[in-house]
């Protein structure tokens, strides 16, 4: 299904429209919105882009702690999972050697 070019530049100001709602200035009795939708291109009002760009860096900021929060979380889990295998290890060595040395024991007794 091929769209069409009114449908994309509707899709467009129905897009920004919802996104730029705070710029929007009354003027003369009509409602002035931030930006005007030409024929290749979207042009803004004074301020306009930049809150667009603010948005958009506070979303990837919130994504960044998102990643950071389940990458650090995997590392942290990583790290006390091998070490808890290590100690898990470690114990069952000591237990054999303490086993041997009851087993030497009772072998050197009879």
């Amino acid at each position: 299904q091929a769209t069409t070019d009114s449908e994309i530049v509707n899709d467009v100001k129905a897009l920004l429209s919802l996104a730029l709602k705070s710029l929007e200035v009354e003027k003369d009795g009509k409602i002035v919105q931030a930006f005007v939708c030409g024929k290749t291109r979207a042009y803004f009002r004074a301020g306009s882009l930049e809150y667009l760009e603010n948005k958009r860096l506070v979303a990837f900021s919130d994504l960044t702690k998102d990643i950071q929060r389940v990458i650090r979380g995997f590392v942290a889990r990583s790290q006390y999972q091998r070490l808890r295998n290590t100690s898990i290890r470690v114990q069952a060595q000591a237990r054999c050697n303490a086993a041997r040395v009851r087993f030497l024991k009772l072998r050197v007794a009879t």
